[in-house]
């Protein structure tokens, strides 16, 4: 048993308020060691875990649904997910599996994630791990590309264009008054980024 199936237990047995946010904020800080350490796959279990519980509280009408619902936002958030920082000068190609772990774990976040994960591209050198990333990207933005939108119009050109550049790979009708938009930008680079999405 894991230290997270321990503090499912825990979580399952409270009753009040402030109980289950301390339960929770402890999650959040087991979440973020495991990301710094790239122990992905258990993060992974545990979040598939989270959406199951989810899952049977929303069916419930359980009182404590909301708290999921913005610890689950908490998660996908910078301020957790930059945690990943830490992880990036340990990667190697010869650990393709725990690369894998990575994209199935940021799968299980909700699409708001995507507002983390788009700066997060600027940090990572490695190609195979921003295919990785930019294929989670992909997953969420066909579920909600708001996320996606609001970054195109980024002042920061580094964000705007990623963000750009993910809408051009969509396909979607609704992704590209946002693209021709773009192609009138300020900034060069994203100009650029957007003519390619056109054509």
């Amino acid at each position: 048993i894991d230290v997270y199936d321990v503090l499912f237990l825990i979580l399952k047995e409270v009753r009040g308020k402030e109980d289950f946010e301390s339960v929770l904020e402890v999650m959040k800080e087991c979440f973020q060691r495991t990301l710094a350490r790239g122990e992905f796959r258990y993060n992974t279990r545990f979040l598939k875990k989270l959406m199951h519980l989810h899952e049977t509280y929303k069916n419930n009408g359980h009182w404590a649904l909301l708290y999921l619902d913005d610890f689950l936002l908490m998660l996908s958030s910078p301020k957790v997910l930059s945690a990943l920082n830490k992880y990036w000068p340990k990667i190697t190609r010869e650990d393709p599996e725990r690369n894998r772990h990575l994209e199935q774990m940021l799968i299980q976040l909700p699409p708001a994630s995507i507002l983390s994960l788009v700066p997060i591209l600027r940090n990572v050198k490695d190609a195979m791990v921003r295919r990785h990333l930019r294929r989670v990207i992909r997953h969420h933005a066909l579920k909600d590309m708001r996320p996606l939108i609001y970054l195109a119009k980024s002042p920061k050109p580094a964000i705007a264009g990623e963000a750009v550049f993910a809408l051009g790979q969509l396909q979607e009708e609704n992704a590209w008054p946002v693209i021709r938009e773009a192609t009138h930008s300020t900034y060069l680079s994203v100009r650029k980024v957007a003519v390619r999405a056109l054509t």
